[in-house]
C-alpha cells in the first residue's frame, strides 16, 4: 500500500531466502542422486520440493484475503493437504511441456484449498 512503511523481514527479504532455500534443495538433491542413485535423488527433490512449493504458494494465496499470520495458521492446520498439493504442484514441473501450465495450476488449486481451510475455520473472505 502507498504509504505504508515495511518493517522488519520485507518481502524482498522473504523472496531472497526462500530462493536461498530451493537452491540449496536443489544442490542437496544432486549430491544425494550422486551418492544414493537418481531415484532417491528425485523422491528428495519432489518431496522436499512439494513441501516448500506448497507452503510459499499456500501463504501467498492466503495473504489475498487475510493476514499472513492467520494465512500461516490454516498452513499449518492443513499441512498435510498442503503438502500433498505442493507434491502435485512439483511433479507437474518435472514433465516437460506441462511445466508451462504450473503457475497457473498451482494459483487454482492453492485458492481453492485456501477457500476451503478458511470456511471450514468459519473465516469470512469477502
Amino acid at each position: 500500500m502507498p504509504g505504508v512503511n515495511v518493517s522488519g523481514r520485507g518481502p524482498l527479504f522473504r523472496a531472497v531466502l526462500a530462493l536461498m532455500v530451493l537452491l540449496s534443495v536443489f544442490f542437496i538433491s544432486i549430491l544425494i542422486s550422486l551418492i544414493a542413485g537418481q531415484v532417491v535423488g528425485i523422491c528428495f527433490f519432489v518431496l522436499v520440493g512439494g513441501a516448500f512449493m506448497g507452503r510459499d504458494q499456500f501463504v501467498s494465496i492466503g495473504q489475498r484475503h487475510v493476514s499472513r499470520p492467520d494465512a500461516q495458521r490454516y498452513r499449518k492446520q492443513f499441512g498435510w493437504n498442503v503438502f500433498l498439493a505442493g507434491i502435485s504442484i512439483v511433479l507437474l514441473m518435472i514433465v516437460p511441456v506441462l511445466n508451462l501450465m504450473t503457475p497457473v495450476y498451482s494459483t487454482i488449486l492453492m485458492t481453492h484449498l485456501f477457500k476451503k481451510a478458511a470456511c471450514i475455520q468459519g473465516c469470512d473472505l469477502t
